[in-house]
C-alpha cells in the first residue's frame, strides 16, 4: 500500500510541476529601467522580485507587477495595467 501511494504522489508530483512553474518575464527587467502603463505614464522599476517580476512604487507602497501583463516593443517595457488597477494591487 506505501508503495502504490508513494507512486502515485511522485506521479502527482511530475505532472503537477510545470503548472507552478514561473512564467518567464517578456524581457529582462532591470531596477531602474522604465515601465509603461496604458495611460502614457511611466514608473520606473524599483527592483526585481526572485521571480523576476518587476516591482514599482505606487502611492508610498511596493506593487509586484504580474509577469502576465508585460510586453516589450522595440524595447520598451510595458504592462497592460492601468495606474488604478497597480493602486488596487498597492492596497492589498
Amino acid at each position: 500500500m506505501r508503495k502504490s501511494f508513494a507512486a502515485l504522489a511522485a506521479a502527482l508530483a511530475v505532472l503537477a510541476a510545470p503548472a507552478f512553474a514561473a512564467e518567464p518575464t517578456p524581457a529582462k527587467v532591470k531596477a531602474g529601467a522604465p515601465l509603461h502603463i496604458p495611460s502614457d505614464h511611466t514608473l520606473r522599476v524599483y527592483r526585481v522580485a526572485r521571480s523576476g517580476e518587476p516591482q514599482v512604487i505606487v502611492d508610498g507602497r511596493i506593487v509586484t507587477v504580474p509577469a502576465a501583463t508585460l510586453s516589450s516593443t522595440k524595447g520598451r517595457l510595458a504592462t497592460s495595467l492601468s495606474l488604478a488597477e497597480l493602486r488596487r494591487l498597492a492596497r492589498h
